[in-house]
């Protein structure tokens, strides 16, 4: 029979050998957790973003519902106004009606909009300003530029909102405003709409921010 040093090497062995699969079986359990939590963040950030179900309309991205918000539509006068009776210049500015959007936004740090455009149009940034407007007698005033006279150098308006494009794929584009969103009233304008208002207005989609 074996000897007494055999057997106690048999089951120093064993021993050895149930630790070695303790830990394989640890170690292959944390890279299983590690790889669904890898999968779980993927997927998170792969996220399929909703698309909106009209052409050329603004709506605001509600990040944590992963839905469209519809923008309050309307159109927006094109009007110029002397300043100093001329002599001051002209200021250009888009007017909207009402002193307060209904859709309103709670300010934020990542705010964005999703606007679906017509194929071969490009992108939003040939076609919509982002303003900031004054509210005054019930209106909401956009001032889109300054004309000076007698050489004095003309420039965009006050209210102009600088913003990014992300393509989205199929002709959908996120908006993302390059500057936090103070509380206040916005609208876009989209400037190919004016022939449809004998350019006299463009279509306008407002929003508040709280």
């Amino acid at each position: 029979g074996a000897s007494l040093a055999e057997t106690d090497r048999d089951i120093e062995e064993v021993k050895n050998n149930n630790k070695i699969n303790q830990f394989t079986m640890k170690r292959v359990i944390i890279l299983s957790l590690i790889a669904l939590a890898i999968t779980a963040i993927t997927k998170a950030q792969t996220k399929t973003l909703p698309t909106p179900g009209t052409l050329n309309e603004v709506s605001y991205y509600n990040k944590s519902g992963n839905n469209l918000v519809s923008l309050e539509k309307g159109k927006a006068d094109f009007v110029t106004k002397a300043k100093g009776f001329g002599f001051g210049g002209a200021a250009t500015n888009y007017e909207l009606q009402g002193d307060k959007s209904p859709i309103r936004i709670a300010a934020g740090d990542s705010i964005s909009f999703i606007v679906s455009m017509a194929e071969g149009t490009g992108d939003p940034s040939a076609w919509y300003i982002l303003f900031k407007s004054d509210v005054k007698k019930n209106k909401r005033i956009a001032n889109y530029v300054n004309t000076k006279v007698y050489g004095g150098k003309s420039g965009s308006g006050d209210g102009i909102i600088a913003y990014t494009v992300r393509s989205l794929g199929n002709h959908v584009f996120e908006i993302t405003p390059s500057v936090k969103l103070e509380k206040g009233e916005y609208f876009f304008v989209n400037q190919g709409t004016s022939l449809s208002y004998g350019g006299k207005g463009v279509t306008a989609f407002a929003f508040g921010i709280d």
